[in-house]
């Protein structure tokens, strides 16, 4: 059979699964491996994982009809997209990052005020910081969700916004507000599930800890306008190189970083916490903000997959080459985000 030919047989059988909600089977899609892309098959924990993100992959082709033929448009921007070592980019869809999600905070849809970034990982659910479920003060809980949008200060630009109200807060258990920041990551339960589309579908989760030192991955998050105002502008993505643990730990043990030993008395736990710093510059922009990269062998097709949420910044954040990052990492938390999204399996 030509190339060709299995390629549209493959587009064909994917546009069947997203118009037909059909799980396909990890032995009918995987062709190919690579252990950095979403994890190890043989392992059960993460396997409903990965088989919940191949389903939403189909989203990304659409049906059209009109002419003599019906015809199957796949609408992947992720692969259009300049380098990731390109550190400080904007994307020019909502459809580069379709599981980017803003958090809103206030109790009004309409006056919403904008403070952490999280990731769509299910229709129902976004995945961010612990520190992201409440603001403390006036600000109170997270309220709100945006999702499918690219600026925020704009109306003309190739994007599908969608604001959601919030259901549930969901920390990890270890999370120790106000006491310490490990454990730093939390569920939202949206109120009703959202429409897939090639603008708002979720990302994939790493389900094994295959990413070290000098690999580079991409944060995508907003550029903030004002801070305080909860006022963000454009998406933008920045590179990272990942730290040895070595690296990390001699970072974080600099004296100009005493600041933070409170927060982290048992200093950077590597099985679930990862250091990261900025190829050529990086941004401070908001706590929840995904870690990632791209599904390299290309099945599942068109998908991101989290590796890492935005924690802290151990040196505060000058803005420059080589400032170094927090992350919390994804990988060490799957069982506990399969038995919250997906109990059923």
């Amino acid at each position: 059979m030509s190339a060709t030919r299995t390629n549209t047989l493959f587009l064909m059988c994917l546009a069947a699964i997203a118009a037909n909600h059909i799980t396909p089977s990890l032995s009918t899609l995987h062709k190919t491996e690579n252990l950095k892309d979403i994890g190890a098959r043989s392992t059960s924990a993460g396997l409903v994982a990965r088989n919940k993100c191949e389903y939403y992959a189909a989203n990304v082709f659409r049906n059209t009809t009109g002419g003599v033929f019906d015809s199957v448009v796949d609408g992947c921007h992720v692969y259009k997209e300049d380098s990731p070592l390109m550190s400080r980019s904007n994307p020019n869809s909502s459809s580069t990052f379709p599981h980017m999600a803003l958090i809103g905070f206030g109790n009004m849809k309409e006056s919403a005020k904008w403070h952490c970034s999280g990731s769509l990982i299910s229709p129902e659910f976004v995945l961010t910081a612990g520190v992201c479920l409440y603001r403390g003060g006036i600000t109170g809980p997270a309220r709100w969700v945006l999702l499918g949008d690219l600026n925020l200060e704009e109306d003309t630009d190739d994007a599908s916004p969608l604001r959601i109200a919030v259901r549930d807060r969901i920390a990890h258990p270890d999370f120790k507000r106000g006491v310490n920041k490990y454990d730093d990551i939390g569920l939202l339960r949206l109120q009703e599930a959202v429409a897939l589309s090639s603008h708002v579908r979720p990302a994939c989760i790493s389900t094994q800890e295959s990413f070290g030192a000098g690999d580079v991955l991409v944060r995508s998050a907003w550029d903030t306008t004002d801070w305080q105002a909860g006022a963000y502008g454009s998406l933008r993505k920045t590179a990272f190189r990942l730290l040895s643990q070595e690296q990390c730990s001699d970072k974080f043990y600099d004296v100009s970083y005493r600041p933070l030993h409170d927060s982290f008395p048992r200093g950077i736990m590597a099985e679930s916490q990862m250091c990261a710093e900025g190829v050529s510059g990086a941004d401070c922009v908001g706590s929840g903000s995904p870690v990632q990269t791209v599904v390299r062998a290309d099945l599942p097709h068109c998908m991101h997959q989290i590796v890492a949420i935005s924690s802290s910044d151990i040196n505060g954040c000058s803005g420059k080459q080589h400032d170094v990052f927090l992350f919390t990492r994804v990988s060490h938390y799957v069982p506990w985000i399969e038995r919250i999204v997906w109990p059923q399996g």
